[in-house]
């Protein structure tokens, strides 16, 4: 009886595995991700790139690293 009982959960999780695996799979071909890797889609460029004397003028805080020596 418990041979039966845990030969019965085992099929049990192996189609509970199956369908998720099912699922996952076909949400992936469905939204076009079938590979696991990051594509670039879209980039953006500055609209608009201050020099330091235009940012002073304006009173903006200038970031460290746009700082020129």
């Amino acid at each position: 009886m418990v041979a039966r009982t845990i030969v019965g959960l085992a099929i049990v999780l192996a189609v509970v595995s199956g369908l998720y695996w099912l699922v996952r799979t076909a949400a992936k071909a469905k939204s076009g991700q079938l590979e696991d890797r990051i594509e670039v889609v879209a980039t953006t460029t500055p609209i608009r790139v201050y020099t330091a004397e235009e940012a002073r003028a304006m009173d903006l805080q200038l970031a460290p690293a746009a700082q020129s020596p």
